[in-house]
Parts: C-alpha cells; structure tokens; sequence
C-alpha cells in the first residue's frame, strides 16, 4: 500500500454522535451544565456476540462520569430493563474516569460506505475532531427530563495522533502515514474493533477507520452550547456561506442539518478559518480549559 505524506496544516472537523431525537434513551445535561455522555445501541444484544478475546460492553456496564451512579439509573425501570443487555457502540471513548476498563481518547466511523463521514478519509495525525451531542435537560431533584429542553452541545476533542485504516482482506489494522500494520486485538479500546470481533457475522468485511487521541485530547467537564450568535461567527456551510436559517423550522434542526456530514470546518492554513477557530477556542474557553494549539 503507498504511504501517505502528512499535509502541513490542520484540519478541524466537526463530528455528531450519541443518541438523538431517534433514540429511546436521552445524553442529560445538567442545570450546572455537567453531562453524561449516551452512546448509541450497536443494534443487538449480549446473546447475539460471539466468543471473543474482548468483552461486549452493555448499558448495564457504564458508569456516569459526573457520580459513581450506574448510567441507566438515570431512566425509568421501563427502559432499564430494555437496554441493560444491549450491546453498546461505545464511541468516541472520551476517557471516562469511572468506566477504567474502556477508557482512553479514540473515535472510529466507516468513511468506506458511509457516505456522512467520507471526509474523514482525509483526517491524518494533528487534525482535530470535536464532537457533537444532542442533550436533554434532566431535573436531578425530580429525576425526570425536562420535556422539550433538548439542544446540541459540543462535549470535547480528540487531537488525532493515529490513524488506523481496517483492511478485511488482511484483516490487520494499517497506519497509512508510516506503513505499519497492527493486530486489531492491539487497540481493544475502539468500538468498531469490539463489533468486529464480537459480531463478525455482521462486520468482519468492513473496512473502517479509527482515531487515537492524544493526550492533549478532552472530554469536557461541562457541555458548550451551539449557539446562533456562535454558529454566525464561526460555522459556515460546505460552500463556505453562512447557515441560512430560514429553511428549518428551528434552530437545532439548522445545526443539525448543517453537520450532519463530517467534514472539516475549519482548514488552518486558510487565515479566515484560522480566525472563525479562535474564536471558537475562546467560547470554548469561557467554560472549560483548553490547551493551546499551534497553527
């Protein structure tokens, strides 16, 4: 395979994950704008994974990162009893403090077939991806969610350090920058490398890509609201245009809808996109600390 060569700027990608609107269980924030971050379902449960050199993780193993409280206790018996055998696509692993055994900064998407993320066929190490989630206000006194409080809020970052590409033919991971190949058991931290093994009726014939962070990556102790006034200073659409708000019927469903494909928002050897991201960084900073970054 040929070596790729590493380009001599960053790019700065914005990707949507965890469960939204379409799923049963909801990404809580909190009045203090603590969160928890919901993966979603891998699309099974426990009795449908294969022996393995690696254990499935379910709702009923994760932790809350804000408490030592088992996640699912924030939802109803109802929908405990539902998912607490559900398999869970754990992804991006954003270093949760109580969940040890799967902590570690890593993100992986299938570029190959999914046409959403084909962008990320691009990414290389130094590029940075920041997450998106959908996040539902929950009233910890009456342990509800607040209905009709739900918005999108980027909850922390990987700085790519690894790239990794899954060839099925070889079935070995390959780092495209230096040429090395890598035993998928090597990176057991990465959700697509779980599925692979535990469902390979369903995945050992696709390709996927996955990230390792570096250290300088984050998960956020508090939840940053997307804005209008943010999005107006900062976002533009794939034509480089300001988002045109007058075709959505809410604000959440322009944003939505504006990254709904992964792509990189912001090219840092361009000097407007260079400024858009420092002003972004500097919102950023008004509620968690940031490192710097060098572009």
């Amino acid at each position: 395979m040929q070596q790729k060569s590493i380009r001599d700027h960053r790019h700065v990608y914005l990707v949507n994950v965890g469960v939204n609107l379409a799923h049963k269980l909801r990404s809580p924030i909190f009045p203090d704008a603590r969160f928890e971050f919901v993966p979603i379902p891998e699309g099974g449960d426990i009795g449908e994974c294969v022996k393995a050199d690696i254990t499935p993780i379910t709702y009923a193993d994760l932790f809350c990162y804000n408490s030592s409280r088992k996640l699912l206790s924030l939802f109803s018996h109802k929908l405990q009893d539902e998912f607490a055998n559900r398999v869970v696509h754990y992804d991006p692993n954003l270093n949760n403090i109580n969940d040890t055994l799967h902590a570690g900064f890593t993100y992986g998407d299938i570029p190959y077939t999914n046409a959403r993320a084909s962008s990320l066929r691009g990414a290389q190490p130094g590029d940075l991806l920041f997450f998106m989630a959908n996040l539902a206000l929950y009233d910890g006194n009456k342990r509800i969610y607040v209905q009709g409080r739900r918005a999108l809020y980027l909850i922390g970052f990987i700085e790519i350090d690894t790239v990794l590409e899954y060839i099925p033919q070889k079935k070995l991971l390959h780092d495209p920058f230096s040429g090395c190949h890598y035993d998928v058991l090597q990176f057991p931290r990465n959700a697509h490398v779980k599925r692979l093994l535990m469902l390979p009726q369903r995945f050992e014939r696709q390709p996927f890509m996955m990230f390792e962070g570096s250290g300088r990556s984050r998960r956020f102790e508090f939840a940053v609201p997307i804005t209008r006034p943010l999005c107006d200073m900062c976002m533009r659409d794939k034509e480089d245009r300001p988002f045109d708000y007058s075709k959505f019927r809410s604000l959440d469903a322009c944003i939505g809808a504006y990254t709904r494909a992964v792509r990189p928002h912001f090219k840092l050897n361009q000097w407007e996109d260079r400024q858009r991201f420092q002003i972004l960084l500097e919102y950023i900073a008004t509620f968690n600390a940031m490192p710097a970054f060098v572009y």
